[in-house]
């Protein structure tokens, strides 16, 4: 993964602008975007990552899955790597912001996203 954005939505359900990260990369696809069911927002979320390949490509963070209140999971096909175990906001909060850790362009073996950390705020 060399980029997130999150889809915010307002009371009303209506989307707003997205928060963004990219490191800009030429051959990055974008994907279509996902949001959890009318009336319904993000609670939490959980991560592929792909630990220290040795002396192969290093590649970090290959999958994310946003949980929303009705159980439903939004996710992409990248096969490889190890999910970690969900990470979810205190009740009665929902996700509204985010972070990432990312190794910088300037290093041989560029792993892109290593963590993404989410805030978790009131409505």
């Amino acid at each position: 993964m060399t980029g997130v954005e999150l889809y915010c939505k307002d009371l009303a359900g209506t989307a707003t602008t997205p928060i963004r990260f990219n490191q800009g990369f030429s051959d990055a696809v974008m994907r279509s975007e996902d949001m959890c069911p009318d009336d319904t927002f993000a609670e939490g979320f959980r991560m592929k990552w792909v630990g220290d390949q040795l002396d192969k490509d290093d590649v970090g963070v290959t999958n994310f899955r946003m949980h929303c209140q009705t159980g439903t999971a939004q996710s992409y096909g990248q096969n490889e790597g190890n999910w970690y175990s969900p990470a979810m906001c205190p009740p009665p909060t929902l996700i509204c912001g985010f972070r990432v850790m990312y190794e910088p362009l300037t290093v041989d073996d560029v792993t892109c996203f290593n963590e993404i950390m989410v805030a978790c705020c009131f409505l």
